[in-house]
C-alpha cells in the first residue's frame, strides 16, 4: 500500500461519523417481526412440551410446577 493512499484514507476517516453503535449506552428497540422475539401465553400452554422438541436452538425448557 502506498503512503499517499494510506494518508488519503486516514484524513477521511476523521471526518467521518463512527459507523459502529455504543450498544450499552444506546439500545436500538427490537423489530416488530424478529423472529427470536418469545410469544408465550401461560393460559394456553397444557406443558406438552411439543415448543421445546420444536425449538432448533434447544433454547425452550419445559418445567412443570405442580
Amino acid at each position: 500500500m502506498k503512503l499517499a493512499t494510506m494518508i488519503g484514507d486516514v484524513r477521511t476517516s476523521f471526518f467521518r461519523k463512527p459507523v459502529t453503535q455504543r450498544y450499552p449506552f444506546e439500545r436500538r428497540e427490537t423489530p416488530e417481526r424478529l423472529r427470536g422475539l418469545l410469544n408465550w401465553n401461560g393460559e394456553n400452554c397444557s406443558g406438552c412440551n411439543i415448543c421445546s422438541m420444536d425449538c432448533p436452538a434447544k433454547a425452550i425448557e419445559v418445567i412443570v410446577i405442580d
